[in-house]
């Protein structure tokens, strides 16, 4: 034993030699997806990563469009629509930001060095017509563009309409959308890593919201002869628009239009002519976005809708309210909003709050508990239950991250009379193939992990496993340590990514960690000015080496993340904080030791055989040379998210 274990077996409460956790027990209890989501999910292993490149996305899309006619069940035909939907509005929002170009916004330059705004003002004019000219060259896209909207808009009408087996009025549209996946795309276009909705993905919202907002519109609006532009708000106006429009054209709106504009990044010339054609025919603008945080987009988009020739009394927002910012109109943007029309979902309205109702929730766990032998289930109404949600609630943050989540109580009754009783966890984890990551990880880390239940219309289905202090449940420093170097070396082994990502999000600007590390470097040079325009080389120099080992990260490796199983230490949260709009988005299996180094105390020794433990176990034997930038990210993030609740109160 080296004295890196030695010093481990020596914490308080530790073994001398603690549990291995190589090889976990596989049959904890009985979690396991059924055969028919087991084969569902097997099919989609690429989905462990939410940044697939365009080029990838058309290849997944393709194939989705081919499965439509073998699939064997209804709620996989409804799951494979839905990613037809989201795969193909990805394509659409990620061409439209490639038509419009890069745009700069020099205010942040210009108001740490006062005296250079006269020069950026003339950039800003030389940089606009360099765009027209840009915009002239591409007219081919936007031509493709147009095209892919029309093939979009007609399955999308299919797809609305609640009917999945009108195979008739579907082969149609589906026939068209493959044909134009055939066209060569620009290999900028192709190659970039489309944007994350948000409200699918991390926001709990579904497609079943989108049209409660429309039917919200309808009955305040009912005349279907009135001209309507429906205006998505990117990134998730490019989901949300088009679907509306294809719902109300459903319900019998003749004079509908569509566009998707980013209004904190200028209009391009096809979307300000969009709008001005609509002002001067006297229609509608109907504003469809994710829930507003402050309303600062929000209200830069309806200053563009204004200025474009909309009265207030003709600009209307269809807003899903998150439950975390209720509040939002109240804020500094308020002004924006004075005389408009907004109609708002609120939270207890979404579609998966009602999945989450003890109703349905007890119709979901018959069907997983039936072939687990309990031919009777109950979900029970008590104060245990109870109890456990209001500890759920009081650890959670509450903010745009934070998942909406339940525990109940099941009572279990075997055919000889005997009963069990058993507790649930149903978490929402994204929508369509934006939530299958979480089934794979679940199924592909059994052991490491609490019990698997099941997968079904974006809720995740795990085993509760009630702890006595879930604060300090199982909190043995050498089995904990080892713990998380065989659960962070499982990760490498089961979870891998075919190539890292984070190059091409900094190109997006959606790598948070780039971003946070690069920030930190940069004000070494202490002045302003320097730290402004240093960001962006050292956010390429800290992505420009692809990690060797790319992975679905955990993300969160906090102590108190842990619980004790029937055989091992389980990983709660396994599936949450990989990836996404509000997350690190780091590929790097070192952040997930560094993180746990930090909020674990660990000890030089400690780390010493922690680091040692992974190597042994992962094969990623260059670890150590990468761990100094990722404790360093560590220690920024957890200050930033300080930062953030003391600025919450």
């Amino acid at each position: 034993m080296n004295s890196s274990s030695k010093s481990i077996a020596r914490a308080p409460g530790a073994v001398e030699d603690p549990r291995p956790f190589s090889e976990p027990a596989l049959a904890l209890r009985d979690g396991a997806l059924s055969d028919a989501e087991s084969r569902f999910y097997r099919a989609y292993p690429w989905c462990l990563n939410v940044f697939p490149t365009v080029r990838e996305v058309v290849h997944h899309l393709r194939r989705e469009l081919s499965r439509l006619d073998t699939l064997e069940g209804d709620w996989q035909r409804g799951e494979v629509m839905t990613n037809v939907y989201l795969l193909s509005c990805a394509i659409a929002d990620t061409v439209d930001d490639y038509v419009v170009g890069e745009r700069f916004d020099f205010s942040q330059a210009a108001a740490v060095v006062p005296a250079i705004g006269p020069g950026l003002r003339a950039a800003e004019v030389a940089l606009r017509a360099v765009q027209r000219a840009r915009e002239g060259r591409l007219g081919h896209v936007r031509k493709w563009r147009v095209a892919w909207g029309e093939g979009l808009e007609a399955f999308l009408k299919v797809f609305v309409a609640g009917e999945p087996s009108d195979r008739g009025a579907l082969a149609p549209a589906t026939t068209r959308l493959t044909s134009l996946l055939g066209a060569d795309l620009p290999a900028p276009v192709q190659g970039r890593r489309p944007r994350i909705p948000a409200a699918f993905r991390t926001q709990d919202l579904t497609h079943v919201d989108i049209l409660a907002l429309g039917s919200r519109f309808t009955a305040s609006f009912p005349d279907p002869a009135r001209p309507v532009l429906v205006i998505g708000l990117r990134t998730a106006g490019s989901y949300f628009a088009p679907l509306l429009c294809a719902w109300l054209a459903v319900q019998g709106y003749r004079d509908l239009e569509c566009v998707t504009i980013r209004p904190l990044a200028g209009l391009s010339r096809w979307e300000g002519e969009a709008l001005a054609r609509s002002a001067k025919r006297g229609a509608l603008a109907v504003i469809v976005d994710e829930p507003p945080d402050v309303g600062v987009t929000l209200a830069r988009g309806v200053d563009v809708v204004r200025k474009a020739g909309f009265a207030a009394g003709e600009v209307v927002g269809l807003l899903p309210v998150h439950p975390a910012r209720r509040d939002w109109a109240a804020g500094p943007e308020s002004a924006f909003f004075s005389g408009i029309r907004i109609l708002p979902l609120a939270p207890e309205q979404w579609h998966k709050h009602r999945l989450l109702e003890p109703e349905a929730v007890e119709a979901r766990l018959a069907e997983y508990f039936e072939r687990r032998q309990y031919p009777r289930i109950r979900v029970l109404a008590g104060p245990t239950a109870e109890r456990m949600n209001l500890g759920l609630q009081q650890r959670s943050e509450e903010k745009f991250h934070t998942r909406l989540k339940r525990i109940y109580e099941v009572q279990l009754d075997h055919d000889g009379g005997r009963t069990d009783t058993r507790y649930v966890l149903a978490k929402s984890v994204g929508w369509g193939w934006l939530s299958y990551h979480a089934a794979i990880a679940g199924e592909r880390l059994s052991g490491f992990v609490p019990p698997l239940l099941g997968l079904r219309d974006g809720i995740l289905y795990t085993e509760w496993l009630p702890q006595d202090d879930p604060a300090e449940a199982g909190w043995d420093r050498g089995r904990w340590c080892d713990a998380v170097a065989s659960y962070v070396a499982a990760r490498v082994r089961r979870l891998t990514l075919e190539s890292d990502p984070s190059a091409g999000l900094v190109r997006a600007d959606q790598d948070k960690g780039s971003e946070l590390l690069a920030g930190t470097l940069a004000r070494a040079y202490g002045w302003k000015a320097a730290v402004v325009l240093k960001r962006a080389r050292l956010r390429h120099e800290v992505t420009r080496h692809a990690c060797p080992f790319p992975t679905l990260i955990d993300g969160k490796m906090r102590p108190e993340e842990w619980i004790t199983g029937p055989a091992s230490l389980l990983k709660t949260d396994f599936e949450h904080h990989g990836q996404g709009k509000f997350e690190l988005n780091a590929a790097d299996p070192a952040y997930d030791l560094a993180e746990a180094m930090l909020y674990g105390g660990l000890s030089e020794s400690e780390e010493g055989w922690l680091i040692d433990r992974y190597v042994e176990k992962s094969g990623d034997a260059g670890v150590k040379e990468r761990l100094f930038l990722n404790k360093l990210l560590a220690g920024a993030w957890a200050t930033s998210a300080a930062l953030m609740n003391l600025a919450d109160g």
